[in-house]
């Protein structure tokens, strides 16, 4: 990804406003000042994966500290960055949406603390992108008169194509041949029921749709695997009559707990995923009717299914 065109036309903005406001030292005062009041923060993409097309884009907005804005929604504009300018796309606006999970640690006497820990992301849940090349997210929040806030925007591609499977398209057909037993550093973690009752095998033979977890707890490296398996297990609670659930570990566990080192199992590269944790909701046909990168919540993931069940 190159960015020159938008640091340069970065550096080129704040030279012009720079020397407009050397004109007028009171302006530059006022400026400085308003600007200090102000509270800084910055956007963070959740998901990797934007293409032509319709795409959920799913952001975080922190702080410096890790803090989350805590806003209803979020403006957000998108521009093309071409040969140093910015062009103007669309904007729409982002709800803000929050999920919850349980942490626990064990304290010196024995006793076992829970943490109810609470993440507050925002998501635009259909937005069309016409052009691939780097595209430029600005953000802003609520009333900048009586609750100022400055969010950083970001970049981030938009390819012709999606990395991983879309909907629409079938299941890679390597999955159909997985042994009952995993070889060649495909680990399927065992996980409390009703996930991995039936094998990836079973599951795309079977008359059942089925749901899909890319995520590794232990080693993820995007740091939303936890949250998103928690989900998954819960909702699979729910619908295991209807759906078979399967969670599978993109890395070789093996080597990750003697080396050190994150291997790709083959599965992983069968459906060429370029992050993690991915969600695939599956039809009976083993064609994909659904999909979640990065964070989603438990309605979003219920929604979909109830979907898929009444189509």
């Amino acid at each position: 990804m190159n960015l020159k065109p938008v640091i340069s036309l970065s550096i080129l903005v704040f030279i012009v406003l720079g020397s407009s406001c050397n004109s007028n030292a009171n302006d530059l005062h006022s400026d400085l000042k308003s600007n200090s009041m102000k509270k800084h923060y910055s956007g963070f993409l959740l998901a990797t994966d934007f293409t032509i097309g319709v795409n959920r884009f799913p952001f975080a907005v922190l702080s410096a500290d890790g803090l989350s804005l805590k806003a209803p929604e979020i403006k957000a504009r998108f521009f093309a960055a071409n040969d140093g300018q910015l062009e103007f796309l669309q904007e729409s606006i982002a709800k803000q949406l929050t999920i919850s999970n349980t942490t626990s640690h064990q304290h010196l006497d024995g006793t076992i603390h829970l943490h109810q820990n609470n993440r507050i992301f925002y998501v635009i849940d259909s937005i069309v992108f016409d052009y691939p090349g780097i595209t430029v997210a600005e953000f802003s929040s609520g009333d900048e008169v009586q609750s100022p806030v400055s969010i950083q925007s970001l970049a981030f591609e938009i390819s012709a194509r999606s990395k991983a499977p879309q909907v629409g398209d079938r299941i890679p057909p390597w999955i159909m041949s997985i042994p009952e037993t995993p070889s060649e550093g495909v680990k399927l973690q065992a996980l409390e029921s009703p996930l991995n009752q039936v094998t990836l095998d079973e599951a795309a033979h079977s008359s059942k749709p089925f749901v899909i977890v890319f995520s590794s707890p232990m080693f993820c490296t995007s740091q939303m695997c936890g949250p998103v398996l928690d989900i998954v297990s819960t909702v699979s609670k729910q619908f295991n009559t209807e759906l078979d659930f399967l969670h599978i570990e993109p890395y070789d566990l093996t080597i990750a707990q003697t080396e050190g080192r994150l291997v790709r199992t083959g599965i992983f590269d069968e459906w060429e995923l370029p992050s993690e944790p991915w969600v695939f909701i599956i039809d009976s046909d083993n064609r994909i009717v659904d999909r979640y990168e990065g964070l989603f919540t438990q309605k979003e993931l219920e929604a979909s299914i109830l979907n898929l069940i009444a189509s």
